[in-house]
């Protein structure tokens, strides 16, 4: 069976992108600690992290509705639904940022 989560041939660590190896290092999360977590991380270290995933992830969306935003603006996205997803944008990014102080404030 392979293992689509490992660098061909390499034998080493599941392949991670830079921005989650970025992620990482801004945690203070060593290669080391990172590979006796695995896959294997206990709901507690989860939790640890928790506001920064949420930060990260609210940003995402942020950045998606914006991306929206910019459609209603230039035309391209005329539908109610279109302009209600936009003003989502400020409000959502906005909680994002509190959630990523919040994370600064666990280190």
């Amino acid at each position: 069976m392979v293992d689509r989560n490992r660098v061909e041939g390499s034998g080493g660590p599941p392949h991670r992108s830079a921005r989650d190896a970025v992620a990482d290092h801004a945690r203070g999360l060593t290669v080391e600690r990172r590979r006796e977590l695995g896959s294997h991380a206990t709901p507690e270290e989860l939790a640890s992290d928790w506001n920064f995933y949420l930060a990260y992830n609210l940003f995402r969306l942020a950045a998606i509705l914006q991306g929206i935003a910019k459609r209603v603006e230039t035309g391209t996205a005329s539908s109610a639904q279109a302009k209600a997803s936009a003003a989502g944008a400020r409000p959502l990014a906005q909680m994002a940022w509190d959630f990523a102080q919040r994370s600064q404030r666990d280190f």
